[in-house]
C-alpha cells in the first residue's frame, strides 16, 4: 500500500473490517429492499473507514514522477496493454 500511496500521490484508507468483501455484499444488499437510497449512503451508515493509514512520503515520490506521468498518458482501450506498458 505504501508504494502505490507514493506511486498516485494520494493519502490511501483502509475499511475498519476483516470481512471487507462481506461487508460490500451487505452494502449492496441494503439497496434492493430500500434501507439506503444508494451505494454512498449505506457505505457511510455501515462501513468504517481508517483515515491515514498509509500517506504518501515526500521522499519517494520522485521516483514514481516519470512513471505515473507515463501511465496517465495511455491512450490505448486495452487495460492489459496498458498494464503492460507501464510494467515494462
Amino acid at each position: 500500500m505504501q508504494i502505490y500511496a507514493d506511486f498516485v500521490n494520494w493519502p490511501l484508507f483502509t475499511i475498519g473490517s476483516d470481512q471487507g468483501p462481506a461487508l460490500g455484499s451487505a452494502i449492496h444488499a441494503a439497496i434492493a429492499p430500500g434501507a439506503y437510497p444508494d451505494v454512498v449512503a449505506a457505505a457511510q451508515a455501515m462501513g468504517r473507514v481508517n483515515r491515514g493509514v498509509c500517506r504518501p512520503i515526500t521522499a519517494n515520490l520522485a521516483a514514481y514522477d516519470d512513471i505515473f506521468a507515463e501511465c496517465r498518458g495511455f491512450t490505448t482501450t486495452s487495460a492489459a496493454a496498458d498494464i503492460r506498458r507501464c510494467a515494462g
